[in-house]
This record gives C-alpha cells, structure tokens and sequence, in this order.
C-alpha cells in the first residue's frame, strides 16, 4: 500500500526565463558548490592558522581542471561514437555532458599543480580537505540533475517515486536526490572524521571519501537506465580509495613485523 502518491516533478530547468535574462538552476546550484566549498575550506585553514588567500587560485584550479577532465571522460567513455564524428562539439560543455569520475581525476591534478610551491598546503593535506568537500560539491551538483530532470532512475511504484513531467509520464526513482542526500550525510561524517583527526594519516580520509562516494553511487545507478559504462568505471576508483585507505595500515603491520 502508498503511503504518498507519486511526487509529480513539473519544475522549470529556469530559475528565470526572459527574453533577455537566462538562467538555469543548474548554473545556481553549481554556484553554490564552489561558494559554500570554498567557504567551508576557508573556515578550515584558518582555524589551522593557514593563509587563506592561496585558495582562490587553488579553486581556478579546480575548476579548469575538474571541467576539463570531466569533459574528456565523458567524451571518450559515454559519446564516443558521436564526438568523433563531430569534434567541435566537444567544446560545447553548455549542451551538457560532465563525468563525475574525470572530474575526480581533473581534481587531483589541480591539487598537484597547486600544491607545487605553496608552503602552508602539502599536496596530501588539500587532498584529504577534497576528501570532504567533494561530497557537498555533490550534494548541489545532484539537486542541479534534479531539477535538471535528468539522470533519473528506472521506472518503480514506490511511494517517493517522481513523475518527471518534463521527460516521462512514468513514475521513476529520483535518483539525483538519492545522491543529493548520500553527499550531503558523507560530507557531515566527513568532516567530523577530519575535525577529530580519525584519519589523519597519508590520504586516508581522501580513500575514504572515494570508497563512500563511489562505493554508494554504483549501489544507487541499479536503479538508473543504462548505467553500466558508469558503474564499471566506478571499480578502479574504489580500488584506488581503498589502496589510499588502507596504506597506511598495511605499512604499520608490515614494519612492526620486521
């Protein structure tokens, strides 16, 4: 028996819609990640007494490399076959079409060209900081999808299923709030783990976000349609977390045997 009928999702992908003045919710929700990350990240390094002014550029970083790799990943691995044939468009990254898994790897490198020459910040120090703050980049990113209406789930009667006006008269699984909320729980586990210095050794906390985030999002896309490419490219980046996880421990045990 429902206990809901179905929440039916008829929202505009527009914030504002005029003649002359577009903006989508999507681009308000990507603000949001980058500010209240940025934020989030300040609070933390200067209450390290770390100078705060470096993060600006860290964040450009960041942003032009996440881009970037989300954008090659999603070319070569999700829309080959088109891209090849049409190369200009690739350029085209308003049309939509980001990998969350290049994004990850466009992350890292930023950190790592960031990272080169700065005194206050060690290349391991800002990773594990990611280590919480892509979880609630996440968070904003998945309510985009939402109301986006896109990325959702398969069809299904469950009580919290959505109707997608916009795309399908079917019930579906909202599967960009499943996401949404599973970010928003690991980056508050997260960074209490970091404030407590749970995992405060190599890239532990980093490894751990990976596992939780990654580890999650190939349970959530069996509910999707047509997610295998992104659940196999899941696997080496949660063998990776784990790697980075549990290093640290497998070093400890393997000296204290010597």
């Amino acid at each position: 028996m429902k206990l809901l009928n179905y929440i039916i999702w008829d929202v505009s992908p527009f914030l504002i819609d005029a003649t002359y003045l577009k903006i989508k919710w999507y681009g308000v929700f990507m603000a949001l990640a980058i500010s209240s990350t940025y934020w989030v990240l300040q609070k933390v390094a200067v209450s390290e007494n770390r100078a705060p002014s470096p993060l600006v550029d860290l964040f450009i970083y960041v942003f032009v490399f996440g881009m970037l790799g989300a954008r090659i990943v999603h070319v070569i691995f999700y829309d080959w076959a088109y891209f090849s044939q049409n190369p200009l468009d690739i350029l085209m990254i308003w049309k939509g079409g980001l990998a969350s898994h290049g994004g990850v790897l466009g992350i890292a490198f930023a950190i790592w060209f960031f990272t080169r020459n700065q005194a206050d910040y060690s290349f391991n120090w800002v990773l594990n900081a990611a280590g919480f703050l892509i979880p609630l980049g996440s968070f904003w990113v998945r309510l985009g999808n939402l109301f986006n209406s896109e990325l959702y789930g398969k069809v299904t009667d469950v009580p919290w299923a959505f109707v997608f006006v916009n795309q399908s008269p079917l019930p579906r699984h909202p599967s960009p709030l499943y996401e949404a909320i599973w970010g928003l729980i690991v980056f508050a586990l997260l960074l209490f783990a970091y404030q407590k210095k749970c995992f405060d050794k190599g890239l532990q906390l980093f490894g751990l976000c990976v596992i939780l985030g990654l580890g999650a999002r190939f349970f959530f896309e069996f509910f999707k349609e047509d997610a295998f490419t992104s659940q196999m490219l899941n696997i080496p980046l949660i063998i990776v977390g784990l790697i980075l996880f549990l290093y640290p421990k497998i070093k400890n045990i393997a000296s204290n045997t010597k």
